[in-house]
């Protein structure tokens, strides 16, 4: 056909649909043919359909539109809708062990790769900071933090409650709870919205005053500083890592009183604070905080990939590794915290399988 590129067409069709769709794209084949006449048109769709359907074994309709089938999937849309099968609220964990089983060929190898799908989703909202996710339109459940959540059930009692009880209402909206975070969340409470009776008794702090023969109790606002420190101790030793703000309000506690000791924000003795320091240099090695604790991770994975394949992953195998693998081996030595080092060793963990980076 003359004036007419051909190939140059050819080009444009198959990268249209080499491009990922999560849903059948309709495709009207006279679109990519510039102006010519009719005739000529009809020829040039003639030899297009023959090449789709010989080379890609698409076929064309006899009104020149070929249907594009899906070569990819909406992992946002996808997670609404496991979430909409299972019925109930679902951690990350679980939401990717039924995603990967749903979409074998497209598995995902962290929870936490989840999340920015999920954040984009309107209908998905989170349990407060639990790390589990529920339905917009499920009515049933609390999407807010846990403090917002032992409020909500003290204002819909006109009288105080025990502890226990309210412990028991908290723990069938968030199962990860327990009384220990409650009571903490309670007495260190900045905005005093609680109030802590004798028997531990609990109510709001803007509820009307009744006679219900119960003493104020006087809240403690803040642990001792050793059973903090043992609870940090404890976090550190079991976790491998030092607790980081991002994580669940346990944690999020337990490092913003590290950095307030740190800053001399709370009362310590030089010996309390010398032995937390002692403690912090003797595991300085763990991750210090959340970047260090994600990048470790990566180099773990890369491990993981390594020792099952005996291959390094590849653009077309394992992406987000090898961008990350490949981003980091020019900048590691620049790092001036642990990940120089955690890095030093994935290379020489590499090196023992015969790769040479």
């Amino acid at each position: 056909v003359e004036e007419v590129n051909l190939k140059s067409i050819i080009s444009n069709i198959t990268y249209r649909i080499g491009l990922k769709r999560t849903t059948i794209e309709k495709l009207n084949l006279y679109d990519f043919i510039p102006s010519t006449s009719n005739e000529k048109k009809q020829v040039i769709v003639s030899l297009i359909s023959d090449y789709l359907k010989i080379v890609l074994g698409i076929e064309t309709l006899e009104n020149n539109y070929v249907y594009i089938s899906p070569n990819s999937i909406d992992i946002s849309i996808a997670i609404e809708n496991i979430l909409e099968e299972a019925g109930e609220a679902m951690s990350l964990d679980e939401i990717l062990h039924t995603f990967n089983s749903l979409n074998p060929a497209h598995v995902i190898d962290n929870p936490l790769k989840l999340k920015p799908y999920i954040f984009r989703n309107q209908n998905i909202k989170s349990k407060g900071k639990t790390g589990i996710y529920v339905l917009k339109s499920w009515k049933n459940h609390f999407t807010g933090t846990l403090t917002s959540y032992l409020e909500h059930i003290l204002r819909s009692f006109d009288e105080p409650i025990t502890l226990d009880d309210l412990v028991d209402f908290a723990i069938e909206e968030f199962p990860n709870t327990n009384k220990k975070s409650i009571t903490s969340l309670i007495t260190m409470d900045k905005e005093a919205r609680f109030i802590v009776y004798e028997g531990e008794y609990i109510s709001l702090s803007d509820a009307p005053v009744l006679d219900f023969d119960l003493k104020k109790r006087k809240i403690i606002k803040r642990h001792t500083f050793d059973t903090r420190f043992t609870d940090f101790k404890e976090f550190v030793i079991t976790m491998k890592r030092l607790p980081i703000q991002t994580g669940l309000e346990e944690e999020q506690s337990l490092a913003r009183w590290l950095t307030n000791v740190l800053k001399s924000k709370i009362d310590s003795t030089e010996e309390q604070l010398s032995s937390l320091k002692e403690f912090i240099d003797n595991n300085k090695t763990l991750p210090q905080n959340g970047i260090e604790y994600n990048f470790k991770q990566m180099c773990d994975q890369v491990k993981i990939i390594v020792n099952k394949s005996f291959v390094l992953p590849s653009f077309t195998k394992y992406p987000s590794e090898y961008q990350w693998l490949k981003k980091n081996l020019d900048k590691y030595k620049s790092y001036e915290d642990n990940r120089k080092s955690y890095f030093e060793d994935l290379l020489t963990y590499l090196k023992d399988y015969g790769f040479y980076l």
